[in-house]
């Protein structure tokens, strides 16, 4: 996350805090804040890839399954569009 960081620096604070949500184990205070980042217009492209793979991918079996589901909608929507 902090690579991502550095290459987003827009949403460096708000991957900085997800990173701080993961350390202290708070799942459903991280997945609020993965599901504000997925609502975001404006994300640079391939950032949730990205995020999906090295990160949410970690503890994917830790958070409500639906709003996974909604997040993982988000990454292919942004996959499908650079046809990853």
């Amino acid at each position: 996350v902090e690579g991502l960081a550095g290459a987003h620096p827009a949403r460096a604070e708000a991957l900085r805090k997800m990173l701080d949500l993961h350390g202290r184990k708070l799942w459903h205070q991280l997945t609020v804040k993965l599901e504000e980042l997925v609502a975001t217009p404006d994300l640079a492209p391939g950032l949730l890839a990205e995020l999906y793979r090295g990160f949410v991918a970690t503890f994917a079996d830790r958070v409500n399954p639906l709003k996974l589901a909604h997040v993982i909608v988000a990454v292919a929507a942004g996959m499908a569009d650079k046809g990853e």
